[in-house]
């Protein structure tokens, strides 16, 4: 039961109700959905706590909903764990070949190329024992309810 009030509630932290405050308003809050991952290659409903060494993948995307998305961070902090994007044929190959696009930082510059979303997948390792590990999430948009700045939480032990 643990687990699944975990997962349900860090699902949440993604699961963001878009800002609709005129009717006719274009100005929504960008979302970061996780459609589902896999631990050491296994699909999963949940996960507790992740062992060092144990490797989750996550697959989604960001959406600027109706808006046009600038830019998009995805960074975790090295000194404890490794993240690395695969599945790089799905993106935009004017975002990859910009030089403002940094993927080695999991930076992706999408200005000027009216893109609404942009899927995701990556490989996330915990290196070390991190009882607060994480995931950042930072999402531009040309909304006025941007950036989204969101973690997903990946504790570990050994």
């Amino acid at each position: 039961m643990k687990k699944l009030i975990f997962f349900f509630s860090s699902l949440s932290i993604f699961l963001f109700a878009s800002c609709n405050l005129e009717p006719s308003s274009s100005n929504y809050t960008p979302v970061v959905t996780i459609t589902s991952f896999a631990l050491n290659g296994q699909t999963s409903t949940t996960y507790d706590t992740l062992t060092v060494g144990t490797v989750l993948t996550l697959y989604g995307y960001v959406s600027g909903v109706t808006n046009t998305l600038d830019s998009v961070r995805i960074s975790n902090d090295t000194s404890y764990s490794t993240l690395t994007f695969t599945d790089l044929s799905s993106i935009d190959t004017n975002v990859l070949s910009n030089s403002k696009t940094d993927i080695s930082k999991g930076f992706f510059y999408l200005h000027g190329f009216n893109i609404y979303s942009m899927p995701f997948t990556l490989v996330y390792i915990p290196t070390q024992v991190k009882k607060d590990g994480k995931i950042t999430f930072q999402v531009y948009s040309n909304s006025s309810y941007s950036p989204l700045i969101t973690t997903f939480p990946t504790p570990s032990k050994n």
